[in-house]
């Protein structure tokens, strides 16, 4: 991890090339000087999302169907961080789960 020390001070701190490895939690700590010495500490959570490199592709086994037939298809994505979520519509209707094998 390395900061940005021209984008830092004694209360911001700015780091270089987030990356995922940077999700987590975060302290803020702050301190009275002596003779109390209150302490006060803040958390946050925060996530670094890493986007897929490209958009969606979905593979037909073929692109003719009669009815009746077992239609499949295979929707797949880039890698991401979290992980993309996937959902099949057809004809802009989602498909309901309970129809996917």
């Amino acid at each position: 991890m390395k900061s940005d020390l021209g984008g830092s001070n004694s209360t911001r701190v700015t780091l270089r090339a987030a990356d995922k490895d940077l999700t987590g939690i975060y302290k803020c700590e702050v301190s009275a000087d002596a003779p109390l010495f209150h302490t006060a500490i803040r958390t946050a959570h925060l996530v670094v999302t890493v986007e897929p490199e490209s958009g969606p592709e979905i593979q037909l086994e073929k692109t003719k169907y009669t009815p009746g037939e077992r239609l499949r298809a295979n929707c797949s994505s880039r890698p991401a961080f979290p992980a993309a979520n996937l959902t099949f519509y057809i004809n802009g209707a989602k498909v309901n789960n309970n129809k996917i094998i």
